[in-house]
């Protein structure tokens, strides 16, 4: 399973999810034992109960996908209780919440579970959300229970214990690795390629061991887009970037039009044009079909556009662009890691509970170029072929 991809992204996750729930054993049969003196176990019960129905017809109105969990409980509850009123009994009341409670349990029980899925393990403490429900419906099978001490105090230590042992446990092993990407990022306006990791959490004890830096920083990924890493110097390869050639330009009403050419210089698997907030550019189009537009190019974080899989075929863009305004963009391109001595030994070093996701290693070569600065018989890089 891996991390990134599928967020159940610890190889031991149970010492925590047992701490978690002795959590909820735990806080329900301490607030039992707070109020068992104070107030009526009917009435704890019915305001309980009443409690859950709002929350219900709230789930109803802002995720009915979800509102069954809520809704059939209590509704279970107020039929049950309604026919062992009238049959007589004189726990009937109690036992309407004992008949709601399994129902709660059968449908938070799984959710609990399944939260992973969706907030990752890191943020399993919020889980507790989705135990909320069952905490309450426990109040009320606890209050009138003599052996509630006994409860809260077993809960209690196996909360601790739990949470003792998940302290102890790996968060990564060679099944659940962690997630690192090795990428040679040259930013060719500088000429100080580096490589670079921004995955998290990070190794603090590789990154030191090999010369990254020990915290994060912040840059501008492409030039464009805030981002955090950490980054050491990497020997210069001669990777170029992908040229850009402009084929025509029109003009009309202060706009203008250029047909360009974008073609890789290794044949990655992605390449493109990256365009900063605050640029004229008002539209590109991708082998005449409209790749993005006004909308997101107008956004305060820029945008780009990303080209998959045409390995060394050049492609044809249209660039609209105000030139009373700003016209630079990136061109990009991901491919293959450089071959390099310190490129094979960085791939050794890597840790044993590390792999690669997503995109995983390569290179990303880029550099800054103005489109009024290029007339048709110019190019931004090499030629094609």
């Amino acid at each position: 399973i891996w991390p990134g991809v599928h967020p159940l992204d610890n190889p031991d996750p149970w010492p925590a999810r047992v701490a978690l729930m002795s959590a909820v054993l735990f806080t329900a049969a301490g607030i039992a034992a707070l109020f068992s003196s104070r107030v009526p176990e009917a009435v704890a019960s019915l305001v309980a109960w009443t409690f859950l129905a709002i929350l219900g017809v709230a789930l109803s109105a802002t995720l009915p996908g979800a509102a069954y969990a809520l809704i059939w409980p209590v509704l279970v509850f107020a039929v049950a209780g309604w026919g062992l009123r009238l049959a007589g009994l004189r726990h009937a009341v109690h036992l309407a919440s004992l008949v709601g409670f399994v129902l709660i349990a059968v449908f938070w029980v799984a959710h609990f579970i399944a939260f992973d899925a969706v907030i990752g393990f890191n943020a399993s403490g919020l889980k507790l959300v989705a135990a909320f429900p069952l905490a309450l419906a426990l109040i009320n099978l606890f209050q009138p229970l003599k052996g509630r001490t006994m409860v809260l105090g077993a809960s209690g230590l196996v909360m601790l214990a739990g949470a003792g042992v998940a302290a102890q446990t790996p968060g990564f092993s060679w099944d659940h690795p962690r997630p690192m990407n090795f990428v040679y990022y040259d930013d060719q306006d500088t000429g100080k390629p580096r490589w670079l990791i921004v995955e998290t959490p990070a190794d603090e004890a590789f990154l030191k061991a090999e010369g990254f830096s020990t915290s994060d920083e912040t840059f501008r990924m492409l030039g464009v887009f805030e981002a955090h890493g950490r980054f050491k110097p990497a020997t210069a390869a001669p990777l170029p970037a992908p040229s850009l050639t402009i084929d025509a330009v029109t003009q009309g009403n202060g706009v203008s039009m250029a047909a360009v050419t974008l073609q890789a210089a290794r044949a990655g698997f992605v390449m493109g044009l990256a365009v900063p907030s605050g640029s004229g550019i008002r539209s590109i189009r991708v082998e005449g079909q409209l790749a993005v537009g006004p909308e997101r190019l107008s956004g305060p974080d820029g945008t780009t556009v990303r080209i998959f899989g045409v390995g060394n075929k050049p492609v044809k863009l249209e660039v609209e662009f105000d030139g009373a305004k700003p016209s630079a963009v990136v061109v990009f391109e991901r491919s293959a890691l450089p071959d390099l001595p310190e490129t094979g030994q960085l791939l050794a070093s890597r840790p044993h509970n590390a792999n690669q996701v997503h995109s995983g290693d390569g290179s990303l070569v880029f550099r800054k170029i103005d489109l009024k600065s290029l007339t048709p018989t110019s190019a931004s890089g090499p030629q094609g072929p």
